[in-house]
């Protein structure tokens, strides 16, 4: 597509949504299917994501009902440098429906301040500690197109090297003046 950079973020979105999230070759587990991987904003499906807001995913997946089942989602960048790890057994204490069926899960996890650039999502159905059942892995990617904490014009980038999360300040910052080292 010819066009500026928010018209093709656009319709670079609008054609991920059109086409679902599941393409073939996904293939399956012993006990589990992962069926589709969505980011989910205030409006519904998205392709990008606002740094501070909750990060939210859907995901849509059939279970045998095999008891102890677990998900596991891994935030990547665009290098596939693990972010962060969302576990419902280690983090939730749970695990997928011990009965058999078709099932969607929507996952909120606490905002993120992430630096502007592409995200990956890696998602997993597991036996916890014993073996992985079924794994996507770029399950699907989102765009977080700019990013600064206090809203101003400096956009925290991925590429700038900084890291891929910033931390924001929850208190104001203390400053103290301490007597000179040198008087005596």
């Amino acid at each position: 597509m010819h066009g500026d950079v928010e018209e093709a973020i656009a319709t670079y979105g609008r054609l991920q949504e059109s086409e679902g999230s599941s393409p073939t070759g996904w293939g399956r587990g012993i006990h589990t299917r992962i069926l589709s991987v969505r980011l989910l904003g205030r409006d519904g499906p998205t392709s990008t994501y606002s740094p501070g807001a909750p990060l939210r995913f859907s995901i849509t997946l059939e279970t045998d009902g095999t008891s102890g089942l677990t998900l596991e989602l891994m935030l990547l960048d665009s290098l596939r440098t693990n972010i962060a790890l969302w576990s419902m057994a280690h983090f939730e204490g749970g695990s997928l429906p011990s009965e058999r069926g078709t099932y969607q899960m929507v996952i909120e996890a606490a905002p993120l301040w992430l630096a502007s650039g592409t995200y990956i999502l890696d998602v997993y159905t597991a036996l916890p500690m014993l073996s992985w059942d079924h794994h996507v892995q770029d399950a699907m990617s989102f765009e977080v197109p700019f990013s600064n904490v206090a809203g101003r014009t400096w956009d925290f980038k991925q590429s700038y090297g900084y890291g891929f999360v910033a931390l924001p300040s929850v208190a104001p910052l203390a400053v103290a003046q301490l007597p000179d080292a040198g008087a005596a």
